[in-house]
């Protein structure tokens, strides 16, 4: 063992430079490795309370008897919350640019039960202004727009001119993902608008709800209540129906 250690050190003398830039590299690998993990753990931990503050739903179900659904969800066991709401894809102009958006109806008078969002800039929705809008954060980077600017709106009824009250963001729409077949659309080909609930039935040409989503107690996901929606869901006639992993922006972030 004393020869081994001696030849170690002889070693080390003679190839100093080499024996150095080893242990540099090794000790920035695991310097590196324990920034990325307390960075991610971070992220983790704010990406999800994000989920608790704005009640991101854990189930969604689309099209059918949102309003009958809506009834049965809210009365099943283990349900917290629930929101019946308009949400349809239709064109938008900004500027010169179009592109096939989406707006989601929200309520004026008070924040939704169920998927809530920040308003990062500006003002939340206003009774006084049945036409003005709060847009998302991606979208408003995307276009370089703001409170105050204009979003022309095509829908049912032709095109509405609608003003930006404020910009927000929504654990919907953390990542802009169009559908879970559609995770990466490019940047001016997809946007979100919220808007006034009564705006968002005229723009889809609807008179009611078309979409139900539930916040289970606490937030904490349940497989018995995503099947026991998913069967609600089906008996009610809906379209289609998916869980907090299967949302599109959940989905593409995890």
């Amino acid at each position: 063992m004393k020869l081994l250690h001696r030849k170690l050190r002889r070693d080390i003398r003679r190839q100093r430079a080499q024996f150095g830039a080893v242990a540099v590299t090794v000790f920035l690998g695991a310097f590196m490795f324990g920034l990325s993990l307390d960075a991610f753990k971070n992220l983790e931990a704010s990406y999800d309370s994000s989920f608790v503050r704005y009640q991101f739903a854990n189930f969604t179900i689309d099209g059918g008897d949102s309003r009958s659904i809506a009834n049965e969800v809210a009365a099943t066991e283990g349900v917290e919350a629930t929101t019946s709401r308009v949400q349809a894809d239709v064109p938008f102009a900004v500027g010169k640019d179009k592109l096939l958006g989406r707006v989601v109806g929200f309520p004026t008078g008070r924040r939704p039960a169920v998927n809530d969002l920040d308003v990062i800039e500006g003002t939340y929705l206003r009774q006084s202004q049945p036409d003005g809008v709060i847009v998302d954060q991606n979208m408003s980077e995307a276009f370089e727009i703001g409170v105050g600017d204009s979003v022309q709106v095509v829908g049912a009824g032709g095109p509405v001119e609608v003003e930006i009250l404020g910009i927000g963001a929504s654990p919907e729409y953390f990542w802009p993902a169009r559908s879970r077949q559609d995770l990466i659309p490019a940047p001016k080909d997809f946007g979100v608008l919220y808007v006034p609930e009564k705006l968002a039935e005229t723009v889809a040409g609807l008179t009611g709800p078309n979409q139900v989503v539930a916040y289970y107690d606490g937030g904490d996901d349940s497989k018995e209540l995503d099947s026991e929606l998913a069967s609600t869901a089906d008996e009610g006639g809906a379209s289609g129906s998916f869980t907090r992993a299967e949302q599109p922006s959940n989905g593409a972030l995890e």
